[in-house]
């Protein structure tokens, strides 16, 4: 069963300087109906209390709820009974209540998922709604927003639900947010973001379709702490960052189609993404002064081109840019010059190695080296392989010296015994010094690979 989410935080960083880093991490799944699985997810928030993470899952009919380590702790609004949902659209959490937008009302529950209270109606009047959307909840005094969409307003309602204003002459909007200054409202058929001051005047309009680098079809958006406005932008697959002065920072191009985002209490960037078959998977947009290190953890093994290096580095990361990055890494690459400028060798024959008599008996060694060396200064990792077992050692280096190889293999000898044939390659780590060792330890058939 596939894991809803998996979060890592070793390279959590905090702030909100998104000029030089942002670091979303998006929800993992496959489509389907399990309790750790997502089908349609369309909306995130985060609670600031505990860190749970509640996804509203529109297909499946129910908001699912994750500890901020991603493992999935329960689901609520699948039953049957008053607090049964149907095609649930947005949440927002508030104190100790979650307030979610479905069919044509509001459900009230509290943090455990229990059902309180149902609000509204269908209809056009006060308190009634018609495909009510985005909602959100004045912190100042608890005042509820919430997009009637197919009414074409904003409607107001108190802390205990009782109907204070409206406003707004709106194309559907669909989402809602809330600052100590503005009001602002995503309108979908426009598309742009309406923003008001709290007596509901209207102050601007910014994201317009598509001229230089606007938003092109936001779904939905979020305001943080510095109020920066991070939108999902869903028809050109991009996750677009604009600074309170709405200059955009960053326009990130995603493979997936994103739907929501939000900041948990880490300041890590938590976005939904969904694919036609309804998977949402990782990303990591990260630090600019680590960008070389991630480059050479997918280059310098096996020394790929530039096509697969950025296939395999998409697998988990993406950001502006990475093109140049990784064409001007591969440019400066000593290893990749090198075998460029060598003349084409004939291909040969591999050759098959005998099945090996018993465990440990006939081995091979090899050295794999990164170009960032570790927190404690590794570079190196020698690894020995058993040819019958498939066992493997791997062991962190500082250097390829001779001195050093022996000192590790010493340490593997004592625990495992010295085999009889240990196969490596004509490396200049494996010199003279180091075969005269095996050669005294009886390492009788050392065969080198061409």
């Amino acid at each position: 069963m596939a894991t809803a989410i998996t979060i890592e935080t070793e390279r959590v960083k905090t702030g909100n300087d998104y000029t030089s880093k942002i670091q979303p991490l998006v929800c993992s799944s496959k489509r389907g109906e399990g309790n750790d699985k997502l089908y349609s997810p369309l909306c995130v928030a985060v609670d600031k209390l505990t860190g749970n993470i509640y996804i509203v899952d529109y297909s499946n009919n129910c908001v699912k709820v994750f500890d901020s380590t991603a493992k999935y702790i329960f689901k609520f609004g699948d039953s049957n009974g008053e607090g049964k949902m149907f095609s649930p659209r947005s949440l927002v959490i508030c104190r100790s209540r979650i307030l979610i937008t479905h069919d044509h009302d509001i459900l009230n529950y509290n943090l455990d998922g229990e059902f309180i209270s149902r609000i509204g109606k269908h209809g056009k009047g006060e308190l009634e709604f018609d495909i009510p959307w985005g909602i959100a909840i004045n912190e100042s005094n608890d005042d509820i927003y919430i997009c009637d969409s197919n009414n074409n307003r904003i409607q107001i309602l108190s802390q205990d639900f009782q109907f204070e204003s409206q406003f707004g002459s709106f194309k559907y909007p669909c989402d809602v947010k809330l600052s100590k200054e503005y009001i602002y409202v995503l309108d979908t058929s426009n598309p742009c973001i309406h923003l008001f001051n709290h007596n509901h005047i209207l102050q601007k309009r910014i994201i317009s379709r598509g001229q230089g680098n606007q938003v092109i079809d936001p779904q939905s958006f979020f305001i943080d702490n510095s109020n920066n406005i991070l939108y999902a932008d869903y028809s050109s697959n991009s996750i677009s960052i604009f600074n309170p002065e709405f200059q955009s920072i960053h326009n990130i191009p995603v493979s997936e189609q994103p739907t929501a985002v939000t900041v948990d209490n880490h300041d890590r960037v938590i976005v939904i993404f969904r694919k036609k078959n309804g998977c949402v998977k990782y990303l990591e947009i990260p630090l600019v002064s680590e960008i070389d290190n991630i480059i050479g953890f997918y280059h310098n093994v096996t020394h790929p081109g530039l096509n697969t290096t950025i296939d395999g580095i998409r697998n988990k990361y993406d950001w502006n840019g990475i093109y140049n990055d990784v064409g001007s890494y591969i440019r400066t690459c000593h290893d990749c010059q090198t075998s460029a400028a060598l003349p084409p060798q004939p291909q040969r024959e591999l050759q098959p190695i005998p099945p090996p008599e018993e465990p440990w008996c006939h081995c091979g060694i090899d050295l794999v080296r990164n170009k960032s060396r570790t927190v404690l200064g590794f570079q190196h990792i020698l690894v020995i392989v058993c040819y019958l077992s498939k066992f493997v050692i791997a062991r962190p280096l500082k250097t390829k010296t001779s001195k050093e190889i022996l000192d590790c293999l010493q340490v593997i000898y004592l625990s495992f015994g010295v085999p009889k044939i240990l196969q490596h390659d004509q490396g200049t780590e494996f010199s003279s010094k180091i075969t005269h060792i095996f050669y005294i330890l009886e390492i009788s058939n050392c065969k080198y690979t061409k």
